[in-house]
C-alpha cells in the first residue's frame, strides 16, 4: 500500500479548471464602449461569440483527451489577438494544461506564465505551473507557486493538497500534515484529506493519530477498503493484533485480492499463535502474487516452527530467489534444511 492514489493527475484536474474557466467567461461583461459605432460593436460581438464557441470546442477536445486538437484550438484563439484578456488568459491556461497532459511541461510552464502575466491573481495558473515545475524536479519553484496561490486565496484547497504531496515526496511529513490539516478545515467532509494525512502520520510512526484519521475516512466512506487496510496495518504496528485482524478481514470482504490485507492479517494471526490461519493467509497472498517474497518467508517460518522442515526449506529457497534470504540462512545455521 502506498500513496499512489495521493497524486492528482492533470486529467483529473481538467474538469475543475474548465468549469472555472467557463464561469469566468459567463461572468465577464461586454467591455466594448457604447460610443463606438453599431457596426464596430457588432463586429466585436461576433468575435466574442466566435471565441466562446472556440473555447467550448477546446473544452470538448480536452474532455475527449484529444489534447493535440485542444492545443490547436486554443492556439487559434491566442493567435486571433482579440485583446480580450479574459479569453486569452483562459486559452493560455487551458493550452498549458493540454501541454502538461502530453507531458510537455516546458511548454505548459510558458503558457501558465503568460496566463499569470495577464492576471497576476490567477491562482489556477500558479497551481498548475507548480505541478509542472514539480514534474520537472524543480521543487523550490513548485513550492513558491503553491505558496503564492495560497497567499492570494487562503481557501485554494488544491494548492494545499499539491504542496502537501510535494512535502511527502521529500519526506517532510510534518509540513505535509500542516497542509492536509488546512485542506481538512476547508473540506471537512472530504475523506481523501483524512486518508492522506493519516499516511503522513503513519510515516512518522504516530499510529494513534493515523488510526484516528483512517477511522474518519471509514466514517465518511464505510466501504473504503484502503482505509480498513492501512488502519489494520497501524493496529498491527501498535500490537493490537485482534483489531488488525478485524480490519483486514473487512478489507478482504471488499477486495478479495487485497494482498496487503492478507499479509497483515497473516502476521497478526501469527502473533496470536493462530498458525494454521496465518498459513492460510500467506498462501492466499502467494496464490494472488506468486512473487511475494515476504509471504514465502513468513510461511517458511511457521512451517519450521511446526517441524515441517521440507516445506520450510522449499518456501525459504523461493523467498531467497525473490530477494529475502534470512530464513534460508537461519535454516542452514540450524541444520534444518531438507530437500
Amino acid at each position: 500500500m502506498n500513496s499512489k492514489n495521493l497524486c492528482l493527475s492533470f486529467k483529473s484536474l481538467q474538469v475543475f479548471f474548465m468549469r472555472m474557466a467557463l464561469n469566468v467567461v459567463l461572468l465577464s461583461s461586454l467591455s466594448m464602449s457604447i460610443v463606438v459605432s453599431a457596426q464596430t460593436q457588432e463586429s466585436a460581438l461576433s468575435i466574442e461569440r466566435h471565441t466562446e464557441e472556440s473555447l467550448q470546442k477546446g473544452f470538448k477536445a480536452m474532455d475527449e483527451q484529444d489534447y493535440e486538437q485542444a492545443i490547436r484550438i486554443f492556439s487559434q484563439i491566442i493567435d486571433l489577438g482579440t485583446n480580450l484578456d479574459s479569453y486569452n488568459g483562459i486559452a493560455y491556461l487551458q493550452r498549458g494544461i493540454s501541454y502538461a497532459s502530453l507531458e510537455d511541461h516546458h511548454s505548459a510552464i510558458r503558457d501558465y506564465t503568460q496566463a499569470i502575466s495577464i492576471d497576476p491573481n490567477n491562482t489556477d495558473a500558479y497551481v498548475t505551473r507548480g505541478i509542472s515545475f514539480n514534474k520537472l524536479g524543480d521543487r523550490p519553484s513548485a513550492v513558491r507557486d503553491y505558496t503564492r496561490a495560497i497567499a492570494i486565496d487562503p481557501n485554494q484547497i488544491l494548492a494545499y493538497k499539491m504542496r502537501a504531496f510535494l512535502f511527502t515526496q521529500i519526506n517532510d511529513h510534518e509540513s505535509a500534515i500542516r497542509d492536509y490539516t488546512q485542506a481538512i478545515l476547508i473540506e471537512p467532509n472530504n475523506a481523501k484529506n483524512y486518508y492522506d494525512r493519516g499516511l503522513s502520520y503513519s510515516k512518522l510512526k504516530d499510529y494513534p493519530a493515523a488510526i484516528r484519521d483512517y477511522s474518519q475516512v471509514i466514517f465518511l466512506e464505510p466501504s473504503n477498503t484502503f482505509a480498513y487496510t492501512v488502519r489494520g496495518v497501524s493496529y498491527a504496528s501498535i500490537k493490537d493484533y485482534l483489531a488488525a485482524t478485524r480490519d483486514c478481514t473487512q478489507a478482504i470482504l471488499f477486495d478479495p485480492k487485497n494482498t496487503v490485507a492478507y499479509l497483515t492479517r497473516g502476521l497478526a494471526r501469527e502473533k496470536l499463535n493462530d498458525w494454521s490461519s496465518a498459513v492460510h493467509d500467506y498462501t492466499q497472498v502467494i496464490d494472488i502474487n506468486p512473487r511475494d517474497a515476504e509471504a514465502y518467508n513468513h510461511r517458511s517460518l511457521i512451517y519450521a516452527k511446526q517441524g515441517d522442515y521440507r516445506r520450510a526449506t522449499a518456501d525459504a529457497r523461493q523467498a531467497c530467489n525473490l530477494g529475502i534470504c534470512d530464513v534460508i540462512e537461519w535454516l542452514n545455521k540450524k541444520g534444518w534444511v531438507q530437500d
